[in-house]
């Protein structure tokens, strides 16, 4: 960073500013007639030592050095964004400026970073995110077995075997085949034993799941007026008898970023989507669901999303792999049988209500 170059952004802390000053000033007589560029970036900042940020470009100002000091006046509706301080990733607004001085060196440059409040901060959306949009799974083996068709017991015990004669005989092999370096075998059998484990598991979780078939209907646009009926959010009927399954609404932000891992040829980026401030929207528990019944019919109560627009913050983009998310699902938890969780559609959301206090 030069000593001849200053950059300030004002205001960074006024709630809904019209319109921003940059003041930019260049105090080197050397600079004069240079070539020079201001940039203004909304950029992610993830809260991780070997974090994999990204930047999407909002403001570009080129100009020839004639002068010490300039002022930008730049209107907050010339873009459409807002800055966030998250648990692991930021939003925030980068202000660069640099002089085409150099001959061989680098040009002299300066950076600055703001946060700009055109988003109120939001209130509740405590507790564990985590633990609201992915509770534990209380899950009884025999009930959910019992519930299947027959074809599907048949199917799942063939599978097992299958499974449990692969996973064996696959072992011995490698077993075998490593057998002067114990600490190899070691290795692979336990790879080949985890990979054969997931994919039982995968496949035991499908089969459970088959007990209960559901679905999101079409959503309408929602707003933060927006009331549904359940029946108009989900279609779906049991096989079985249930009793005391809870249904629930929450939604959340998900805060999206990329991390390093590993070093050498095991270097690899990490993405991540980590929610954050969850609000349940909806709950409410049914004492018996008969079978072959309509899901929705049991919970007669509305679904208000209007709470969803005062505590979480608009969705913010700044590429596929960084920013801001909204997330909502539908869940139906029982104590017995393996949970269902359904993703609601984020396009449907009016962001611009986000907007409204």
């Amino acid at each position: 960073m030069s000593d001849h170059l200053h950059l300030s952004i004002q205001p960074d802390v006024s709630f809904r500013p019209n319109y921003f000053t940059v003041v930019l000033k260049i105090t080197d007589p050397k600079m004069m007639g240079k070539k020079a560029e201001f940039k203004l970036d909304l950029a992610s900042d993830v809260h991780d030592s070997r974090a994999v940020n990204d930047a999407k470009n909002l403001y570009v100002h080129n100009f020839t050095v004639d002068r010490t000091e300039y002022q930008l006046k730049i209107p907050t509706d010339s873009f459409d964004c807002f800055t966030y301080k998250g648990t692991h990733a930021s939003i925030v607004l980068r202000a660069n400026l640099k002089v085409d001085d150099a001959w061989i060196l680098k040009d002299s440059e300066v950076s600055r970073t703001a946060q700009l409040r055109l988003v109120d901060t939001r209130t509740g959306g405590g507790g564990d995110a985590s633990a609201e949009i992915d509770p534990f799974d209380n899950v009884k083996f025999s009930k959910n077995f019992h519930a299947l068709t027959r074809k599907r017991k048949i199917g799942f015990i063939s599978f097992s075997v299958i499974c449990l004669i692969l996973l064996l005989g696959g072992s011995f092999m490698l077993a075998e085949l490593f057998w002067d370096e114990k600490g190899m075998a070691l290795f692979y059998v336990a790879i080949y034993g985890v990979a054969f484990c997931i994919l039982w598991v995968w496949f035991k979780n499908k089969q459970f799941k088959s007990y209960l078939n559901v679905a999101l209907l079409p959503t309408p646009i929602i707003t933060q007026n927006t009331r549904l009926q359940i029946s108009r959010i989900i279609s779906g009927k049991s096989q079985v008898d249930l009793e005391n399954m809870t249904l629930r609404v929450v939604a959340c932000n998900m805060e999206k970023g990329q991390y390093v891992r590993g070093s050498g040829t095991n270097r690899r980026t990490v993405s991540f989507q980590e929610p954050v401030r969850p609000i349940i929207l909806y709950s409410e528990r049914a004492g018996h669901i008969p079978a072959r019944q309509e899901i929705g019919d049991h919970f007669p109560e509305e679904v208000d999303f209007g709470p969803m627009f005062k505590a979480l913050y608009p969705p913010m983009e700044i590429s596929e792999t960084h920013g801001l998310a909204v997330y909502w699902e539908v869940q139906l938890l029982h104590d017995e049988f393996i949970d269902h969780e359904l993703k609601g559609p984020t396009d449907s959301i009016k962001v611009t209500d986000f907007f409204i206090k």
